[in-house]
């Protein structure tokens, strides 16, 4: 079909898209995420914090708009506080993508990008278990969230997902990441790779670190009596 044949050439082309988001130049990891996602469909990519994972959710949803003609697919985005639904839908706007705050409304807002936490959502769908059909495109942040009941029940209800995809930096265990037996995963893992779909990305601090994109945490430990009185001075 024409989207897929659209999809297909948008992943041929990948690296021609790095300056999609305004104001900013994509690095590698990102953009192998991206045609990662856009290729599996149904996945999780994990990569390090610091990596950028808002910009590679607001990426993908602005390729898809494109394939899709202009017309931006019905997104669902999933955040595990209310202050990363604020944060997220702040980063969105910064790169001109229109977004829904759900709580607004209480309501899927159709060939658009809807936000929310995923416990309303829940609540939400007992009253209606169709009512989410119209979402094609799921963005988990925080995909490890998907091992508690809360976050997966709503997963469930979306039967006309095209897009499942969760991003975090420690979904799976990094003894695990080259694990393909399903049996060998944890409990958890397994629910979250059944509510999105297998790791197809695996990026560790370390290797940003080596490439000078990360700085190299310090530790520094200082000598402190637990009694040592505090004086007024010492308070800044």
């Amino acid at each position: 079909d024409s989207i897929q044949e659209s999809i297909n050439c948008i992943i041929k082309n990948i690296k021609s898209y790095e300056t999609i988001l305004k104001g900013i130049t994509l690095r590698q990891e990102q953009i192998i995420s991206i045609r990662k996602i856009l290729y599996h469909k149904r996945c999780i990519t994990q990569l390090t914090t610091g990596a950028g994972k808002t910009e590679i959710m607001c990426a993908v949803c602005k390729l898809l708009q494109i394939a899709h003609n202009g017309v931006m697919p019905t997104v669902l985005v999933l955040e595990p506080t209310l202050r990363l639904v604020d944060d997220t839908i702040s980063r969105f706007k910064k790169y001109d993508i229109e977004i829904e705050k759900y709580s607004d409304n209480r309501k899927i807002k159709e060939h658009t990008v809807n936000i929310c936490h995923p416990k309303s959502l829940g609540n939400d769908t007992e009253k209606d278990t169709h009512w989410l059909d119209s979402v094609e495109v799921l963005l988990c942040d925080e995909t490890h969230h998907l091992k508690s009941d809360t976050w997966r029940k709503p997963t469930s209800s979306m039967r006309n997902l095209v897009y499942s995809v969760g991003v975090s930096a420690s979904a799976i265990q990094q003894e695990h990441t080259e694990v393909t037996d399903i049996r060998l995963f944890t409990y958890d893992e397994v629910m979250m790779i059944g509510a999105t779909g297998k790791l197809v990305l695996n990026i560790k601090a370390s290797s940003m670190i080596d490439s000078g994109k990360l700085a190299i945490p310090i530790l520094i430990g200082l000598e402190n009596e637990a009694d040592e009185p505090m004086l007024d001075s010492d308070v800044t």
